[in-house]
Parts: structure tokens; C-alpha cells; sequence
């Protein structure tokens, strides 16, 4: 009798504003999905859900703007900052905090978890020698194919993250509320693999002082 792998993953979600949760949804059709594929469900389907909600982030933007600019001592702050100071008050951005915390988990999950596949992607494109194979047809052309997927499944993990800078910017102005920030580094300018080995690091302790400030942030 032959034995079936138990396919083993967790199905995370995540809180938007107003109240809605979303959930990743497993694609079968792609073959059993990891926990990176499910989390990358997830990140797609924020996108277009926070997008939704533009008109309302940009008079948020707008207001937040106008606030500073009335309170400049040059411009005088006056009845107007009073009207402004009213008109934020009907838009509260606060509510909108937790929900950027459990967005932001979710990034910060995921980039983790890409970094965790092209440090093993590096890793065996590393592997990979060539020279081994002088004399050998056959062997130099199967290392060379399994290099050259790698570098595909490089480059394809890259665009992965994709829908991540969208979605940082669409909650940039909560961020700032919350107080926090964060950057992704661009790996465009990557020469090699030894640059990118950095920047995971760098990126993966980035993350790690990160995810100690956003689980601090109340609910």
C-alpha cells in the first residue's frame, strides 16, 4: 500500500479596516500549497481591497497636509487650523491602526519566509560546480539546466514582491500615525550573490526589530 504525504499548512488572514478579514486561499491546481504560496494568496488579495479604500486614505492625506500647513507660524494657525482639526476628527485614522498591525505582520511573515527560500535558492545555485562536469556532455548539460532554473526561480521569487510596495504605500499614512516605517532594500542593484547574501541579512534583522515594535502596538 502506498503511503500520501499529509500536506501541512496554516490558512493565515488578516484585518483591514472597517472590520473585514480576509484569507488566503489555497491553489490545488498549482500542486500542494506551502505556507509561502498561502501567504502570497493573501498579499494579492489585499492589494485591490485596500486600493478600494484610496478616496478615504487621500482625504486623510489631505487633511493631515493642510493641518500642517496652517500651523505653520508663517501662515498662522487661526480659526482654519480649529475647521481642520474638526474635519480629521470625522475621518479618525485611529481605528485604522489595527488593522495595519496585522497587515504588516503578515509582510513581515512573508518576507521571512522569502528570505528563507533564496537563502536556500542561493545556497544550491552555489552548490552547482561546473568544472566537475569537464569531459562529461551529459553531466555539464544537466548542471547547467539546474543552474539556470535556479536563476529562474530566482528572478521569479523577486517578482513575488511585487504587491508588497503597493501595499505599503496605501497604509504609509497609518504607519506614520503608529509611528513606524519601513523600506524595502532594491535588489535591482544586487551584483551577485554575495551583495544579496547581505542584504537578507540585513533585511532579516530589519525585520526582526520590526516585528518587536508592530507586536507592541495595542488592538
Amino acid at each position: 500500500m502506498g503511503c500520501t504525504p499529509t500536506i501541512s499548512f496554516d490558512v493565515p488572514s488578516v484585518q483591514l479596516p472597517f472590520g473585514i478579514e480576509m484569507q488566503a486561499i489555497a491553489d490545488f491546481s498549482k500542486g500542494p500549497p506551502n505556507q509561502c504560496a498561502m501567504l502570497s494568496s493573501l498579499l494579492v488579495q489585499i492589494t485591490p481591497a485596500m486600493a478600494a479604500m484610496g478616496p478615504i486614505i487621500t482625504i486623510i492625506n489631505v487633511f493631515a497636509a493642510l493641518k500642517d500647513f496652517v500651523s505653520d507660524p508663517l501662515g498662522g494657525p487661526g480659526q482654519a487650523l480649529t475647521a481642520i482639526e474638526g474635519l480629521i476628527k470625522l475621518v479618525d485614522p485611529l481605528p485604522f491602526v489595527s488593522a495595519v498591525k496585522s497587515i504588516l505582520l503578515l509582510v513581515i511573515e512573508y518576507l521571512n519566509c522569502f528570505i528563507k527560500t533564496m537563502e536556500g535558492l542561493l545556497a544550491f545555485q552555489a552548490s552547482i560546480d561546473l568544472s566537475a562536469a569537464a569531459g562529461n556532455s551529459a553531466l555539464q548539460a544537466s548542471l547547467q539546466c539546474a543552474s539556470s532554473n535556479a536563476a529562474t526561480s530566482i528572478q521569479q521569487l523577486l517578482q513575488s514582491l511585487g504587491p508588497i510596495g503597493p501595499i505599503l504605500d496605501l497604509i504609509q499614512p497609518f504607519m506614520s500615525i503608529a509611528g513606524l516605517s519601513i523600506a524595502l532594500p532594491s535588489f535591482s542593484s544586487m551584483q551577485g550573490a554575495q551583495d544579496m547574501e547581505q542584504m537578507l541579512q540585513t533585511l532579516s534583522q530589519t525585520l526582526t526589530d520590526l516585528q518587536q515594535v508592530v507586536e507592541a502596538i495595542p488592538t
